[in-house]
């Protein structure tokens, strides 16, 4: 017995002096590639040591390091090449010398969520040909209306957009700009720019080369805080290079301009891009994916945006006088607000794929009198999308949609007589308000809500046709339409 207790009293003592000749938690140094650290008792690292910076002068540091939380980074011994830190969410820069270096510290940029926030501006996204970076400066408004900056929150953005990875959030301030000739760049990546900038500002043709200081010229982009890129007012020629993948904001204006042709290869055109209002017509690139708000200011009346577009902003033709607008089948849905107060468009065809038009998608589109589905994937038409648009006189609802938002067709004056789809289950409030021409709507059994209002504000003779027994023919019944009973044969409707 005693032998035993001598055992565990020698066992305890050598764990004793184990623990005192080892380095405390936070003193002990690990390695995890270019990377040294300590950490604290909560497993938190301190990154010590880190690699140079790549040809921006800027370092992303890492959220872990071996599976521990970064919450400081020590930049006593930062790399004298280092002038740009962007640290993850919740990590703080520290410093036990003096620095002999200036360094800048970036905004705290949480990838993962989203914080409820009122903006006055959107950011803005600069696309490159492989990563994407988060611009412009978003604004909310204080009590009172006072602007006040975000400077002190965290600016919560999506890691990705289009399949493409977000890189860091971008401040002009921030961004090394090159300047080579005539151009004012910015690097998308060691191989790729963007140009920002053209001193030119009386030129008579412009010809943008396919690379300055032998890096490949990808995009043509204005920073938010300038103003256009090529500003070739009584430019007569503009050449864009075959490496171009982006037009972006503010790229392009003049009024003297007769041609412009867009590169195959092209895959975005952004905001404001185009400002050219001597042209009547630009053919757009089948490489083409985005289209950004008011793209395009030019006179034209016809507009065929090529198939293999799958993102057009909200507001994209608001500067556009169209007569005809065709839409590609690889569009999945129709934005909020696409396509406003278009009084010339006469015609539209909602391609195959689209699954839902958005608010006010073609609101106040006075001249539009027919609208037809290509195929059967539309589920739902939102709110106010066709409101005010008084000349609608036919409108093809498709098998497949289930949904017709509030005020849909809010005003649409010269509707006359609808069929709605067998798949159909809501309509909203104010669907065809003030649709005073209404006469006849036949609507199937499937039918499972209708707001009183639906039909509010105007039809005043109106004729509902639906199964007996339906849903519809009680809410006509009990809501003063006439009701006029139809035959139901295996989903389709006979009047």
């Amino acid at each position: 017995m005693k032998k035993r207790m001598l055992w565990v009293l020698a066992a305890c003592l050598l764990l004793v002096l184990a623990a005192g000749c080892a380095p405390a938690r936070g003193e002990q140094v690990f390695t995890s590639g270019d990377y040294r650290y300590t950490l604290d008792k909560d497993d938190a690292a301190t990154i010590l040591a880190m690699p140079a910076a790549d040809p921006e002068d800027m370092w992303l540091v890492p959220r872990t390091v071996d599976g521990h939380s970064v919450k400081y980074v020590d930049v006593s011994d930062l790399p004298e090449n280092i002038h740009q830190i962007l640290t993850p969410p919740r990590c703080s820069l520290k410093y036990t010398e003096k620095l002999d270096h200036e360094v800048f510290e970036f905004l705290y940029l949480d990838y993962e969520y989203v914080q409820d926030a009122h903006y006055d501006t959107s950011p803005h996204i600069i696309m490159g040909p492989d990563d994407l970076i988060l611009s412009g400066h978003p604004y909310r408004y204080a009590a009172g209306g006072k602007r006040e900056d975000l400077v002190q929150d965290y600016y919560l953005y999506p890691t990705s957009a289009n399949g493409k990875k977000i890189w860091f959030y971008l401040y002009h301030d921030y961004v090394t700009l090159y300047t080579s000739g005539l151009y004012t760049y910015y690097k998308l990546s060691p191989e790729t720019i963007a140009i920002c900038e053209y001193s030119d500002r009386d030129p008579k043709k412009v010809t943008v080369p396919e690379t300055v200081d032998g890096l490949a010229v990808v995009s043509i982009n204005a920073l938010p805080d300038m103003v256009t890129v090529l500003f070739a007012t009584y430019a007569t020629e503009i050449q864009l290079p075959s490496t171009l993948k982006v037009l972006g904001r503010s790229a392009i204006y003049s009024s003297k301009l007769k041609k412009l042709v867009l590169p195959d290869g092209l895959e975005e055109i952004g905001d404001h891009s185009i400002e050219v209002w001597s042209l009547k017509n630009v053919a757009l690139p089948s490489s083409l994916r985005r289209i950004g708000v008011r793209f395009m200011h030019i006179k034209t009346g016809k507009l065929v945006i090529p198939d293999g577009v799958t993102e057009i902003a909200p507001h994209a033709f608001d500067d556009l006088f169209l007569k005809t607008l065709e839409l590609p089948d690889s569009l999945a849905e129709i934005p909020a607000e696409m396509c406003t107060k278009q009084g010339s468009l006469q015609s539209i065809t909602i391609p195959a794929g689209v699954t839902s038009i958005g608010r006010s998608a073609f609101r106040d589109c006075s001249g539009l009198k027919t609208v037809k589905a290509k195929g059967n994937v539309l589920k739902r038409i939102g709110d106010f999308a066709f409101a005010d648009c008084k000349a609608l006189s036919k409108f093809e609802f498709p098998e497949g949609l289930q949904e017709i938002g509030n005020q849909s067709f809010y005003g649409c004056k010269t509707l006359d007589k609808l069929t709605m789809p067998s798949t159909l289950r809501k309509i909203g409030y104010c669907a065809f308000g003030e649709c005073t021409g209404l006469k006849k709507i036949t609507i199937g059994a499937g039918v499972e809500e209708i707001d009183p209002d639906a039909f509010a504000f105007g039809a005043k003779k109106l004729t509902i046709i639906a199964p007996e027994g339906s849903y519809a023919a009680e809410f006509a019944v009990q809501n003063g339409f006439n009701y006029q009973p139809s035959l139901m044969y295996l989903g389709w409707v006979s009047t």
